[in-house]
């Protein structure tokens, strides 16, 4: 089964919190309806982050559409 664009998008979030050498504590914490995406610690200092995934229709495309020559 395919993944969402939401749950990509939380991978790529992830990955690239980690590649930048930002420990995440907690990912999708909730506490009863409240939820946080991330919780992260960067250079001593305590983060909370909350994601949001925009896309300009209802699925984004896997990859980017090629130009034509026409529209170069």
């Amino acid at each position: 089964m395919r993944k969402s664009i939401d749950e990509r998008s939380h991978e790529v979030i992830s990955a690239n919190l980690r590649h930048r050498g930002i420990e995440v504590l907690e990912e999708n914490w909730t506490h009863g309806s409240d939820g946080i995406e991330f919780i992260v610690i960067d250079d001593e200092e305590l983060i909370f982050m909350d994601t949001a995934t925009k896309c300009g229709a209802s699925t984004c495309p896997v990859r980017s559409p090629t130009r034509s020559a026409s529209s170069a």
